[in-house]
């Protein structure tokens, strides 16, 4: 009996994990440069925001992916990876650029108040599940060294 719910295992892992990665197709987003579903958040007041100004945040969100999933699924991929949705720093005055790529993170826990907020990431994450569409999302520790030094 035992032997019998080993090789089930087995062969249930492998159906499972059948899928490779090399058959999958993302589609990457940029949130801050995708689509701008929500002006109400694009300027939080301080300089941080100038779609002219290619250093700058310019407007896109987390409401303007969930506007344009249709778009999405319609190129035929399998899911999306959107830049990291955390709160980021908006300005680095030493460099002169903004924190619009989603990389320089100043708070892990929350949502960036250019893109949205929580309940608004929740509501992406909903929608993709009902089209069958991620979300994947990448993030590297290593960009945000300044402000949490090891």
């Amino acid at each position: 009996m035992r032997k019998c719910l080993v090789l089930f295992l087995l062969i249930l892992t492998a159906v499972l994990f059948a899928t490779s990665w090399h058959d999958v197709v993302l589609y990457e987003i940029m949130i801050d440069r995708f689509y701008d579903g929500d002006p109400m958040n694009n300027d939080q007041g301080y300089g941080e925001y100038d779609p002219s100004n290619p250093s700058k945040y310019s407007g896109g969100d987390l409401k303007g992916i969930i506007e344009k999933l249709d778009y999405i699924k319609g190129l035929g991929v399998d899911g999306i990876w959107i830049t990291p949705p955390v709160a980021n720093q908006w300005w680095d005055p030493w460099v002169n650029y903004g924190g619009y790529h989603g990389y320089w993170a100043r708070n892990f826990k929350e949502v960036d108040e250019h893109f949205g907020d929580l309940e608004t990431y929740k509501s992406l994450s909903e929608e993709l599940k009902k089209k069958g569409n991620g979300p994947y999302s990448g993030y590297s520790c290593k960009p945000c060294w300044e402000l949490f030094p090891i």
